[in-house]
């Protein structure tokens, strides 16, 4: 199983629940087994978490819009700095989970 299949079957959620056990539980054991690849699901995890501080999907797309507008590569929001490419990669992999 992939680790979008594995989103969007069991939900972020449980994804994040994943990733906080402190060391590995029967389930994980035989999500690893079925070839699920954990960092994967670390950095579709990250990815959710990004669009959540930029006000999701949407708000992504309207921010990445004004920087190709004013040709930018970076955005700040709330003390940090977004690079556009990670804010469209982000949005691929939430879109991949959907």
């Amino acid at each position: 199983m992939k680790a979008n299949e594995y989103i969007k079957k069991y939900g972020i959620d449980e994804a994040r629940k994943f990733l906080e056990v402190p060391s590995y539980s029967i389930d994980q054991l035989m999500m690893l087994k079925s070839g699920v690849d954990v960092r994967e699901i670390e950095r579709l995890v990250e990815s959710h978490d990004l669009l959540d501080e930029i006000d999701g999907i949407d708000g992504a797309r309207d921010r990445i819009y004004i920087c190709e507008i004013d040709d930018c590569t970076s955005f700040s929001l709330g003390g940090y700095v977004y690079e556009i490419s990670q804010v469209k990669q982000a949005i691929a992999d939430v879109e991949s989970c959907q």
